[in-house]
């Protein structure tokens, strides 16, 4: 009882979150010690300053008008009731909290105001906005992939078929076989719009079979089945970086598909210590126009992918005939990501 006498506001100072009381006028009765954690103030240098020492400037005015309107019906506020509010710290930043208000009768008429810090749950809910996004994102190159395999190649094949059948007629066979021709390579092209537009394929099992499914995959584009060399122990490699090195390995068979013309591809993934390195080789021409810093699409993509993890990418051409793409990065960037 004599505590209570002293100190009416002790039964705050076990709320663990920031608590201020403040009377009619705005002044601050009492903060308890919370307030230094939340807002860098300590209770004694809030008592008898005003209440907008902790709201910011621009917000001032419709601080009042709302305290005004508050104090003429009060009524306890919960948290979360759908209000995104901001306190002002000490050092002059902007807080994100959520506030709860009590009207406080008895002998003292006042509100007491209780604040909590909502900026790590703002940050998992942007985390986890984003994520969602790119998943719709890769639902969506997912699904029209599908449509364009399931669609568009089976009507160009049957129309391919059709024209084949016209073939006969000698005043036409030229002008078919060279719509054939076209046919044909639109549904190698669109083959390769599918490969690079769908995700890839089996990371859950793991990146082997990531690697050997990406490889298969890639056969259909490229005429002839990949070799693959794995050095290293994949396993160690983090699922953030195995997914961008599956990316690049897609995108440097697309080129491969697209320009070489070759007849042999080799892919080999050697996991060090401290790097990954991606290298794809082939015994074919088409990439030898493409190198330096002028090159095409898919190549710029890959350097670029390169230097965002804080590796580089180089292409050399072999000896006699081909072109190398090798790819490093550090092994440990995903935990930066």
């Amino acid at each position: 009882m004599d505590n209570a006498a002293q100190n009416p506001w002790a039964l705050f100072e076990s709320i663990p979150e920031m608590v201020v009381v403040v009377d009619l006028g705005g002044e601050i009765l009492y903060s308890n010690a919370h307030s230094q954690d939340l807002l860098g103030w300590a209770p004694s240098e809030l008592v008898g300053q005003p209440i907008e020492v902790l709201v910011p400037p621009s917000l001032h005015d419709m601080h009042r008008t709302h305290r005004k309107t508050y104090n003429h019906s009060p009524k306890a506020r919960p948290m979360g009731s759908g209000l995104l509010l901001r306190a002002l710290h000490r050092d002059g930043r902007e807080v994100p909290v959520e506030i709860a208000l009590s009207p406080l009768e008895g002998e003292i008429a006042a509100t007491v105001a209780t604040l909590r810090d909502v900026t790590e749950r703002l940050e998992t809910s942007a985390q986890l906005l984003e994520a969602r996004t790119r998943l719709e994102v890769l639902d969506d190159r997912d699904r029209i992939a599908r449509e364009l395999h399931d669609s568009v190649i089976q009507r160009l094949f049957a129309a391919g078929l059709h024209l084949q059948a016209s073939t006969d007629r000698p005043d036409t066979t030229e002008r078919v076989s060279a719509v054939v021709d076209e046919i044909d390579d639109a549904i190698r092209e669109i083959r390769g719009v599918i490969f690079t537009l769908q995700r890839p394929s089996h990371l859950d099992s793991g990146l082997a079979e990531a690697l050997r499914s990406s490889v298969n995959e890639a056969s259909r584009v490229l005429g002839h089945r990949p070799t693959l060399k794995v050095a290293g122990i994949l396993s160690t490699v983090p699922e953030e970086l195995s997914t961008e090195l599956l990316t690049v390995l897609r995108e440097a068979l697309m080129n491969v598909a697209k320009h070489a013309r070759a007849t042999r591809t080799e892919v080999s993934v050697e996991v060090g210590t401290d790097s990954v390195t991606l290298v794809v080789a082939d015994d074919g021409v088409g990439l030898a126009s493409n190198l330096g810093q002028s090159g095409g699409l898919g190549l710029r993509n890959i350097t670029e992918r390169a230097a965002l993890l804080g590796g580089q990418a180089t292409f050399s051409l072999r000896n006699p005939v081909g072109t190398e793409v090798r790819w490093t990065v550090p092994r440990l960037i995903a935990t930066e990501l």
